[in-house]
């Protein structure tokens, strides 16, 4: 029973190391079970974590305390290291519910070590599936964290709640659409996988509109992150909203643009009819950052009114108006998509106009100034360094309406 440094008598030392032999023999001379070390651990919590469910047996018939706790709060329960060994400490006694230091049940370790064996015996003696630990984090929000497939096909068979947040605000949903979850799934059945996870979650009636504590929502992480174009297609066929906003009034689309510009994620949410920010404190984002002709960009959407507001205000470049020229003569160079049915007509005519009636000589002036500025982010010092007056400046940037 003479114990070392770190408070391990012979007996630990022989489980840690699986000497399951030296351990009878020990146990044989009437070694003390329940002393503990400087981690709180006595030998039958040292025994269930190594997973021999003999030697559990046996220190549990020589005296040893089925109940014992670590001092982070673990049970043997929390530590089992199979099936055979959780269904012991149960049998015992164990409570299947109770909380450690850090408030995490018994299932919260099966799922962080995911033993889905143990995870499936929890469940079939009553474990709630919808504790919280101290983060907020569920079972299932857990198994997300681990991108462990099979066990979140058993929590949800359970029925776990899935528009639980912890204390981020944060659900199962936001977890299964971002980064650190999908750089674990990269081959192609593995995607589907996901894909078929995601489906799962929204099945089950995960809310794709909750917002975290910043007001972001699971659409904005799918593309705050990475190119996701899947999974932000299954969120809006299910009714995440394009046009949320998070606590800093940024839609999805703004966020998009202010981390990764004029990219085809915006393209995409622009396709799955994300409207064109416009008329807001973040309105010039959009047009400040476009690479291309932002009038065929306005058409490939089908938005009208933005169309109207850009000519009106002079926000195009020399590119836009050799463009609205060529489509003037070449009326079928470009088709609006059917779903912008009554649009259509309306912005053929205000193209037609546009090409057709004389551009006051200021206005030409001001787009070709604003075409010599060219684009972000070396347009902004351009604009900055030049000697034009203040309010000028303001409307090259788009700031303020002509």
């Amino acid at each position: 029973n003479i114990q070392s440094e770190n408070g391990n008598t012979a007996l630990m030392r022989a489980l840690k190391h699986g000497f399951q032999n030296v351990a009878k023999v020990l146990l044989a001379a009437e070694a003390d079970v329940n002393i503990r070390n400087k981690r709180g651990e006595n030998a039958l919590l040292m025994a269930a974590k190594s997973g021999c469910t003999e030697t559990v047996k046996l220190l549990m018939e020589a005296g040893a305390d089925p109940l014992s706790l670590t001092k982070f709060g673990n049970t043997g329960l929390s530590l089992a290291g199979n099936k055979d060994i959780a269904e012991l400490f149960v049998q015992a006694g164990a409570d299947v519910n109770l909380r450690n230091m850090h408030g995490q049940t018994p299932m919260h370790c099966a799922v962080k070590r995911r033993k889905y064996d143990v995870l499936n015996l929890l469940l079939q003696h009553g474990a709630n599936v919808n504790m919280k630990d101290l983060y907020g984090d569920t079972p299932l929000i857990a198994a997300l964290k681990v991108s462990e497939v099979s066990l979140i096909l058993r929590l949800l068979a359970a029925k776990a709640n899935v528009n639980l947040q912890n204390k981020k605000g944060k659900t199962a949903l936001m977890y299964a659409t971002s980064i650190s979850i999908l750089i674990r799934f990269q081959t192609k059945m593995q995607r589907i996988v996901r894909l078929r996870i995601l489906d799962l979650l929204l099945q089950h009636g995960a809310d794709a509109n909750l917002k975290d504590n910043i007001g972001r929502t699971a659409l904005m992480y799918t593309y705050s992150r990475t190119n996701q174009k899947d999974y932000g297609h299954k969120l809006v066929k299910r009714g995440a909203d394009l046009e949320a906003e998070d606590y800093q009034g940024r839609t999805t689309l703004t966020q998009v643009l202010l981390a990764w510009g004029m990219s085809s994620k915006v393209i995409e949410l622009l396709k799955l009819g994300a409207k064109p920010v416009l008329k807001s404190k973040y309105r010039d984002i959009l047009i400040q950052r476009c690479p291309t002709v932002f009038v065929e960009l306005c058409l490939c959407h089908g938005n009208y009114d933005l169309l109207r507001y850009i000519l009106a205000n002079c926000y195009v470049s020399n590119k836009d108006l050799t463009y609205i020229r060529l489509r003037q003569n070449q009326s079928n160079m470009y088709t609006l998509p059917a779903r912008f049915g009554p649009d259509h007509s309306k912005i053929d005519a205000l193209i037609q106009r546009a090409a057709c009636q004389p551009w006051p000589l200021v206005n030409l002036a001001f787009i070709a100034a604003s075409t010599m500025m060219g684009e972000s982010p070396e347009r902004e010092a351009r604009i900055g360094n030049s000697q034009l007056p203040n309010p000028l400046k303001d409307m090259l940037m788009f700031r303020t309406e002509i």
